[in-house]
């Protein structure tokens, strides 16, 4: 069996989404994430135990980030990333998706996601979702994901707040400050026309 396996919440991640993206096939990303594991010192944890965040090559991985000041009009939506959860404001442009310089893939143990049901398969981690920055360094975390968690809404992942120590609260909140104010300056831009991943 794989160690590792694709998740339903990663799948709207396509060249066509408003979502960064992989330009190969689900099962090459599958393999290039398995193959990262054991390199200890391209792993992170995550916001919770359970989750852990695989740095991989940027090579063939798209980023639809730009900073808002170089576009010229927004679209903005009420809507659901996915089905059976509650729609949001949801805010991005239009203009061509760039060549991530930073990629994360976000891993969920199976445990954690059989908490709410998540579990598409029986590996022991699922690629939830595919995180690729315009910059050096990895992108935090959106602000609606994050409050989602946090009030443990329909798609969100209970952080356990109440399991975290003063320092780790302080260094959450810190942290939930940072990604508030880049996502102020930030959007993401919807592809006018593109085709889909295999």
């Amino acid at each position: 069996m794989n160690i590792v396996e694709i998740n339903a919440c990663v799948r709207r991640q396509t060249p066509s989404s408003r979502f960064a993206h992989y330009a190969g096939l689900w099962k090459q990303l599958r393999l290039l994430v398995e193959n990262r594991l054991p390199q200890t010192q391209k792993i992170r944890p995550g916001y919770r135990d359970g989750v852990i965040l695989v740095e991989v090559p940027p090579e063939n991985f798209f980023t639809s980030i730009v900073p808002i000041d170089t576009v010229e009009k927004f679209e903005v939506k009420f809507e659901a990333r996915l089905e059976g959860e509650k729609p949001v404001k949801t805010t991005y442009a239009y203009g061509p998706k760039t060549p991530a310089k930073h990629v994360e893939i976000v891993l969920y143990s199976h445990e954690v996601l059989e908490e709410d049901g998540d579990a598409c398969t029986d590996c022991d981690y699922e690629i939830v979702s595919i995180n690729a920055s315009p910059f050096d360094g990895p992108i935090p975390m959106g602000g609606t994901t994050r409050a989602r968690n946090v009030l443990h809404e329909a798609g969100g992942t209970d952080v356990k707040l109440e399991e975290k120590t003063k320092d780790e609260l302080i260094f959450f909140i810190r942290e939930w400050a940072e990604a508030t104010m880049f996502w102020s300056r930030h959007t993401m831009v919807m592809p006018e026309a593109a085709g889909d991943t295999d």
